[in-house]
């Protein structure tokens, strides 16, 4: 792709991004916003794994930050879900107490539980985690020294 189409295929993909959640606000019941709303905050801690431990460290294999996205994903739903969407605060029970938590953090736990045990697991299987082929390229082209270089 070029430069050209690149730029306008983003821009593209922005005013239908944008249409979009204009239309979400202005047909959708406030209830539906105020329910996804407490779910978007638990899905969206469950891609730090992935980010964070995907680009900063080699150690998780990028299928297991999958597995354990999902995981996460999955719990906190359920969590959520079964306060019927009206609190994402999840009494959790663990050695004879209560504990009231956020919703994301112990879907996080399972997340990174997840994402270690499939690790663990593809490596005593001899699946290598890959390597990273992007050049030097990608990161200096188009990259210039200041104003005037």
């Amino acid at each position: 792709m070029t430069p050209a189409e690149e730029s306008r295929n983003a821009k593209l993909v922005s005013i239908f991004i944008k249409l979009g959640a204009l239309a979400f606000v202005l047909l959708v019941k406030s209830q539906y916003a105020i329910e996804f709303q407490l779910l978007g905050g638990i899905w969206i801690v469950q891609l730090f794994p992935s980010v964070v431990f995907g680009t900063f460290t080699r150690w998780f294999h990028g299928r297991a930050l999958f597995w354990g996205w999902l995981a996460g994903m999955a719990t906190g739903t359920g969590m959520a879900v079964s306060r019927n969407l009206k609190s994402s605060i999840f009494p959790v029970h663990l050695l004879g107490h209560v504990y009231p938590m956020y919703a994301a953090i112990p879907a996080l736990a399972a997340n990174l539980l997840v994402s270690a045990l499939v690790t663990v697991g593809l490596r005593v299987l001899g699946h290598l985690p890959g390597e990273d082929s992007t050049g030097m390229i990608a990161y200096t082209e188009g990259v210039s020294a200041g104003p005037g270089a």
